[in-house]
């Protein structure tokens, strides 16, 4: 969905948003980064993030206030649990270099967590889909590591 904020005629933010749990919450589509491993120039790795000095973050957590029940807090903290959130743009790009410095212990992280099961799904090439998932949570792991680092 669009998430559209005017002052009277003038629009002024023009972002994506999604509906979870049978639209119990929106939520902003978050920003899309990637890590080249090997310096070239596609990515090995993306992720989904925010920033909390973003707007993205703020208006994320706006709505989520406005609308705020069990059910979109259970959903929230879902949705968290795949995005990566920074405190800063310049946490983010240290995080990028970190990861490619450590990315070789990602077997052990692996281990750290669950991946819960991936049905097949038509259009969805699993193995890509369940790469990423994992990803994502390795990342999050990476990170709780890196600011105590």
């Amino acid at each position: 969905m669009d998430i559209k904020i005017f002052y009277h005629q003038t629009l002024m933010v023009d972002v994506g948003g999604i509906l979870l749990d049978g639209g119990r919450y929106m939520a902003v589509c978050p920003e899309t980064s990637g890590i080249s491993l090997d310096n070239w120039s596609k990515w090995d790795i993306s992720y989904k993030y925010m920033t909390k000095d973003s707007f993205l973050y703020k208006l994320n957590e706006f709505l989520y206030r406005h609308e705020f029940s069990d059910e979109a807090r259970y959903s929230h903290d879902r949705y968290f649990e795949v995005i990566l959130l920074f405190d800063s743009e310049q946490e983010r790009l240290s995080f990028k270099n970190y990861v490619i410095e450590h990315w070789d212990e990602r077997e052990e992280y692996l281990k750290q967590i669950f991946c819960p099961h991936i049905p097949q799904l038509e259009g969805y090439v699993k193995d890509t889909f369940k790469k990423d998932y994992e990803n994502a949570l390795i990342l999050k792991l990476m990170l709780k590591k890196f600011r105590k680092n």
